[in-house]
């Protein structure tokens, strides 16, 4: 690569109370200590070796890190090439997530891209976690502005019927209906002697989170006792959302096509973040894949865990 510039800890994108957007023509790339490794960073602070870390890693054919392990865990997601360790050559769209306790020694005999988050997992007792987003099945996907009740489908029957309650400000657009819905009275439109009798009360009856057939997803990562949640999801083109509003830290990483908001347009290779409460209205006019990471604004997720036993001779950013 063109840069020869060598890390020097500082703090990057730190703030996590702060909308940060960093597109991949500004991102700074730099040589770590092994040939033919590179990496441009996200978000850091200068506590880089005991602290979370985001960032892309470039792997030049033939580059290698010496045996290591993962305080705090790890995620990778394979955007190009072949990523290699002694679990196996892993190609494209590959996710894999490395808790405490886990130790590798990556390569690359081709080279690669991939995305990186380390000391972002504590805990010993974290699954480990390896799929292909691009091999792996689809499902709606989730807006949790609209919350929805199934009150009829019926195998054998093609007619669905639900309410859904919207909040406040929740607009969608492009939505195009391909059977229409139900609502208020409908007569003489559910024949067959079969059919099961109904009877419930909306407000009586739990809710669950809608669902928008313009967005698809996969759920990569959740589990009971930790807070993150980790999926990707694929956009239809001309896909828009209104006045999505936080819960949580949220962020984004456009692993193919555009993502865009009021603010921006940001092309494969972006990374974003919004902090809780903040309102945007995300849309994609292309069509787009995207990473996604949701979790409480608390820095006690990042504390390192007990087998911290990193050698110098194997930390890539001195």
């Amino acid at each position: 690569m063109g840069s020869q510039l060598q890390w020097q800890p500082k703090q990057v994108n730190e703030n996590l109370f702060t909308r940060v957007a960093v597109l991949p023509t500004s991102l700074v790339w730099y040589q770590t200590i092994f040939t033919g490794i590179w990496f441009g960073c996200f978000e850091s602070d200068h506590q880089v070796q005991e602290h979370p870390v985001t960032m892309l890693t470039k792997f030049d054919p033939g580059g290698f890190f010496s045996l290591h392990g993962h305080p705090g865990g790890e995620e990778i997601l394979v955007l190009q090439g072949d990523f290699a360790d002694e679990t196996g050559v892993h190609p494209p769209g590959t996710y894999m997530l490395n808790p405490e306790g886990f130790i590798h020694r990556p390569y690359s005999e081709r080279g690669c891209l991939t995305f990186v988050k380390l000391r972002q997992h504590g805990g010993k007792s974290r699954q480990q976690i390896k799929t292909n987003i691009y091999k792996s099945s689809w499902q709606s996907g989730i807006i949790p502005q609209i919350e929805l009740q199934l009150l009829y489908k019926q195998t054998g029957y093609p007619e669905k019927v639900w309410v859904e309650r919207w909040q406040p400000h929740t607009t969608l657009s492009n939505v195009v209906e391909t059977r229409g819905c139900l609502t208020f009275v409908k007569l003489r439109q559910h024949g067959g002697k079969s059919r099961q009798q109904i009877k419930t009360n909306i407000y009586k009856s739990s809710w669950q989170s809608g669902i928008i057939p313009q967005i698809e997803l996969q759920l990569l990562y959740k589990q009971t006792g930790y807070p993150e949640k980790v999926w990707v999801e694929r956009w239809q083109p001309h896909t828009t959302l209104s006045n999505v509003v936080e819960t949580e830290m949220k962020e984004i990483f456009v692993i193919e096509g555009i993502w865009q908001d009021e603010l921006g347009s940001y092309p494969t290779g972006s990374w974003l973040r919004y902090p809780p409460h903040c309102a945007y209205s995300p849309r994609s006019e292309t069509g787009c894949l995207i990473y996604v990471k949701t979790y409480p604004v608390d820095r006690t997720r990042f504390i390192v865990g007990e087998d911290f036993q990193h050698p110098p001779e194997t930390l890539p950013f001195t």
